[in-house]
């Protein structure tokens, strides 16, 4: 998972830059990133339909797991 926190698109597409501290590498890519997750453990958060019994220390809890520089670049 750490590697996937680093992939940067390079505008343009078809290119994946992954940069660290001192340098950075672009790679050709066709690659199409899919991913999903619940918003939170139970699945239920804005659900109309259920009723969601997380609190919020649970849902934030829940959604630490996943790394920030990737929730950035994606909407899960």
């Amino acid at each position: 998972m750490a590697i996937l926190g680093c992939l940067a698109p390079a505008p343009g597409g078809r290119r994946v830059t992954i940069s660290r501290a001192l340098m950075s590498i672009t790679y050709p890519s066709r690659l199409m990133l899919v991913s999903a997750m619940n918003s939170c453990h139970g699945g239920y958060v804005g659900d109309p339909q259920h009723q969601c019994f997380c609190t919020p220390i649970m849902i934030q809890h829940y959604r630490s797991h996943i790394s920030g520089p990737l929730l950035d670049r994606k909407t899960l």
